[in-house]
C-alpha cells in the first residue's frame, strides 16, 4: 500500500514537472506562432514561415539555405513579402516563393 502511495504521488510530480514545460504551448495557433508554418511545394521542397506578431515581417527558414526574413510589401491581393531580389506571396491557402538565384517553388500549401 506504502509503495502504491509513493508511485502515485511520484507520477503527479512527474507530470507536474512535464506539465510546466508546455503550459504557453496550448493551441496549435500559439504552436505555430512560435515554430512558423510548415509549407510544402509542388515539387517537394519544404520550408518554414515565421509571421512577426504585427505580420510585417515573415523569416522563411529553408534546408540548406541562410534564413530570409522579408518585409511585407504591397499587393493588389493576398500577403506579399519581400525584398530587392526575394519575395514570398501567400494568397488562398496556396504560396509562391522566388529567390534572388532564380529558384521559383509554386504551388506550396500548409504541411
Amino acid at each position: 500500500m506504502r509503495g502504491t502511495i509513493i508511485a502515485l504521488i511520484l507520477a503527479v510530480v512527474v507530470l507536474a514537472v512535464v506539465g510546466i514545460g508546455f503550459r504557453n504551448l496550448t493551441t496549435d495557433t500559439e504552436i505555430e506562432e512560435r515554430m512558423g508554418i510548415a509549407f510544402e511545394c509542388q515539387d517537394g521542397t519544404v520550408f518554414r514561415a515565421q509571421y512577426s506578431e504585427d505580420a510585417e515581417a515573415v523569416t522563411l527558414y529553408m534546408h540548406g539555405r541562410p534564413q530570409l526574413k522579408l518585409k511585407r510589401s504591397r499587393s493588389g491581393s493576398g500577403a506579399r513579402y519581400a525584398d530587392n531580389r526575394n519575395e514570398f506571396w501567400e494568397h488562398q491557402g496556396e504560396a509562391k516563393v522566388t529567390l534572388g538565384d532564380g529558384t521559383v517553388w509554386e504551388g506550396c500549401k500548409p504541411d
